[in-house]
């Protein structure tokens, strides 16, 4: 009876988890039902789940986080009562964070279990892009002067989560081709991926983001170098051959969907020629209120309303208030946010929330690395997560989306992923092992 319900519950929190994967990006609502009913799994196994994690830091610098966002906002609503309200708003959107460890937990350490997310996460991203792709005006969409396109979502954000699965798709493709056998199901699967990999081309450079396009060529390049390098090392080293092939695919993949619509990518690229010029001669004030120039004065006025309140920041939802001291905009137009994450963490919350937020990263990377080298966490895991965290660092010095549900859901699931194959791996393995015949 005991292994019976034990066995259902896992079942409950398992169904949540691909649930929450799918709709991750595709809808508000079924990802919050993914989420409910791995919490409410989590607490029903709670006896356990607590011999797991009582000793696991990172578990305790998120209950940390949450007790510092609550005093965080109480402190900041008595200092700015007219903010209060938005105050708490904004810490209930930082709040979902705290769900990581119940994330984590139900990705079970299983690498297995994660790559199914992690593809269900790729079907919810097609699916949302075949369903918001205006087909009637298919030409017209490429053209010259089409406007950035998100699919229904922030076009810069959408962007990120194509590059992201765009990047899973290269390095995890060994695996899933020598995992699918031999012909015809090899060929299928090698196709399929081919298709993934252009459909996600297309709908980076549909969405125009210049930070996206910055963030893979800084960090794409050498995580593949060293991926392709270290694969080389392995049980799955490819021939010459393959690689020239592959090379030779990459490039013709980057051709077609790059050839449609070079004229707009030109366009888009060249449109901020008078801020870099105005960057050169030193003096901020000449900057033109642009795209990226809103962004170079944001980053001014910014870092001068941190060090006023460096230690403690000003509170999780202070941003609104801060940016009208700054008197940059004046017309319709305000920025929402300070374009950067590292500024905006520091902004709200200091350098404790920073520092807070840093050992939770630096504790899970460390232990993703001390698996990698100790043999217990595979090639294209290690480098498809220090790939992520590195395009995500770079992306996010231009942008900040995380209080949006699409990427705090991005974030749930992709840190979870992290936390649970490099942290909470061997215990649950152990704490699985009677319960191996479900998923």
């Amino acid at each position: 009876m005991r292994l019976s319900l034990s066995g259902t519950v896992e079942r409950v929190g398992v169904s949540g988890l691909y649930c929450f994967s799918l709709m991750a990006i595709t809808g508000v609502s079924g990802a919050a039902f993914g989420l409910f009913l791995m919490l409410c799994a989590w607490m029903a196994s709670l006896r356990t789940v607590w011999p797991c994690i009582r000793r696991d830091p990172v578990f305790w610098i998120v209950l940390l986080c949450g007790v510092y966002l609550l005093v965080s906002a109480t402190v900041a609503a008595r200092i700015f009562p007219d903010t209060a309200d938005h105050q708490w708003w904004q810490a209930k959107q930082w709040g979902y964070l705290v769900l990581l460890p119940v994330v984590a937990w139900w990705l079970g350490g299983s690498g297995r279990r994660i790559l199914v997310a992690f593809g269900l996460f790729c079907l919810g991203g097609i699916w949302r892009m075949l369903n918001n792709t205006p087909w009637q005006d298919l030409g017209d969409w490429l053209g010259v002067g089409m406007p950035p396109w998100g699919f229904g979502l922030w076009h810069i954000s959408f962007s990120a989560y194509l590059a992201v699965i765009l990047l899973g798709v290269i390095l995890f493709s060994p695996r899933l081709v020598r995992g699918a056998g031999s012909y015809p199901l090899g060929g299928l699967t090698a196709a399929g991926l081919v298709v993934v990999a252009l459909i996600c081309l297309v709908g980076i450079l549909v969405g125009q983001s210049r930070g996206t396009w910055l963030a893979m060529l800084v960090v794409f390049p050498p995580v593949l170098f060293m991926y392709f390098r270290r694969l080389q090392q392995s049980r799955w080293a490819m021939g010459r051959g393959y690689l020239l092939v592959a090379v030779v695919l990459a490039s013709l993949l980057s051709a077609i969907a790059v050839l449609p619509a070079h004229d707009a990518l030109l366009a888009r690229l060249s449109a901020e020629w008078e801020v870099y010029a105005a960057l050169l001669t030193g003096d901020i004030s000449q900057v033109p209120i642009t795209s990226v120039g809103a962004r170079i004065h944001l980053y001014h006025h910014g870092v001068n309303q941190w060090l006023e309140s460096p230690w403690f920041g000003w509170g999780a939802g202070s941003q609104a208030y801060l940016i009208q001291q700054t008197g940059l905009f004046t017309g319709a137009y305000v920025a929402p946010h300070y374009h950067n994450i590292v500024l905006e963490i520091l902004l709200r919350f200091g350098l404790l929330g920073l520092g807070l937020i840093m050992a939770i990263l630096s504790l899970v990377m460390h232990a993703l690395w001390r698996g990698y080298v100790q043999g217990t966490i595979a090639v294209d895991w290690y480098y498809f997560f220090l790939g992520v965290f590195l395009f995500s660092l770079v992306w996010g010095m231009a942008d900040i989306r995380i209080i949006r549900w699409d990427y705090r859901n991005f974030t749930l699931l992709v840190l979870g992923a992290a936390y649970s194959l490099g942290v909470l791996a061997s215990a649950r393995r152990e704490q699985l092992a009677g319960l191996s015949r479900y998923p």
